[in-house]
């Protein structure tokens, strides 16, 4: 996975600069042809959570879709 960018996002999210991880998540996943797919769909699933707390409901359901559709599982809590 792209290492640099993804932990730059994961910055972004730690101090709440939500639209900052979104693009950086945004380029992982414009170059994704090299990313396993776990890894794909962590990054779905991070940047979902940054569209929902950005209250841009609608994208991060196109977000957590895109992540069920390749396999991630979801828990009822």
């Amino acid at each position: 996975m792209h290492e640099k960018l993804y932990h730059e996002a994961s910055v972004y999210m730690t101090f709440g600069k939500n639209k900052g991880a979104i693009n950086k998540f945004s380029k992982i996943l414009e170059n994704a042809k090299d990313i396993e797919q776990s890894s794909f769909i962590t990054v779905l699933i991070q940047r979902a959570t940054c569209y929902y707390r950005e209250k841009m409901c609608k994208e991060a359901l196109v977000d957590l879709k895109k992540g069920i559709d390749l396999g991630y599982k979801i828990r009822e809590k």
